[in-house]
């Protein structure tokens, strides 16, 4: 979720030297890695829970995500001068910031429910429910809203109209206050679940943790800079800026996975000392008996 939306987009036929046709071919190849590096930790994960949990499916989204990339930027290849098919480009060049995005609101309003709510799969109806999936709904929507109205503002209109500009604005506004509260949901709720479970996964919180929420906050930074105080407008500049990005997005999407299959681990391990604990006690009272 580096940006809501793929604020800076190269004409491939202003690329004389070739290098932005390099650095996406670079970047197809990094992102097929984490496909494959995310498709194993996702297929383990699942192994070990044996059922499609929030959180497993939280990784499935990431792998999704991982292909929507690769097919993202093999599509920069493709030149067009056709309205309706620079609007249908640039929507599927956005949707994996959607999927991100996604997967990202599920862990932290995953944390928050556990935290507030742990009874929440018992007790469909408990309040905290009521509150976590309409916000879920309106955060994804306004999302959806960014993605859809920048197609039209890339298909319709040019890059100094007033609508186009405006799109741009609210949707880099709307990343940089997301990246903000996104860290600090992980680094609050991230200690007070890992404290408040005092399981064998406690570890696994805090770390995970600390690295997403000062992750998010480096992402927001990194927005508010590129958008606010350095003006973007050189092709080195775009360059650096996509490579930045995709770094930040490929990190945050490896960890997600990685603290869904040690949360796994974990979860199983705890379950399994206690069928021990419940056996070894079982067998004290027959003796007794």
């Amino acid at each position: 979720m580096s940006n809501t939306v793929n604020i800076y987009f190269i004409d491939l036929s202003m690329d004389e030297g070739g290098t932005a046709k390099k650095v996406y071919i670079f970047w197809i190849i990094i992102w097929f890695v984490v496909l494959v590096i995310s498709s194993l930790i996702t297929y383990k994960s699942l192994k070990i829970e044996k059922r499609l949990s929030l959180p497993t499916k939280t990784s499935i989204l990431i792998v999704f995500c991982s292909i929507g990339k690769i097919l993202n930027i093999g599509l920069s290849f493709y030149e067009t001068s056709n309205k309706v098919e620079i609007g249908i480009l640039s929507f599927i060049r956005n949707s994996p910031s959607f999927l991100l995005l996604s997967s990202f609101l599920i862990v932290v309003l995953f944390w928050i429910q556990m935290y507030h709510d742990p009874v929440t799969y018992q007790n469909r109806r408990s309040c905290c429910s009521f509150i976590i999936k309409p916000l879920y709904v309106l955060i994804v929507t306004v999302q959806i809203a960014f993605v859809v109205l920048l197609s039209i503002a890339e298909a319709k209109f040019s890059s100094m109209h007033i609508y186009y500009k405006s799109v741009y604005f609210f949707s880099r506004l709307y990343t940089i206050v997301m990246s903000i509260s996104f860290s600090i949901a992980f680094l609050v709720y991230g200690f007070l679940v890992g404290k408040k479970q005092q399981i064998q996964s406690t570890r696994i919180f805090y770390s995970s943790a600390i690295i997403l929420g000062l992750t998010f906050l480096a992402n927001g930074i990194h927005v508010f800079t590129i958008s606010f105080l350095v003006p973007i407008v050189t092709f080195k500049q775009i360059m650096v800026v996509t490579s930045i990005d995709n770094i930040i997005d490929i990190f945050i999407s490896l960890e997600i996975v990685i603290l869904v299959y040690l949360d796994a681990k974990a979860k199983k391990k705890f379950l399994m000392d206690n069928s021990s604990s419940s056996s070894s006690t079982s067998s004290m009272d027959s003796e007794i008996g």
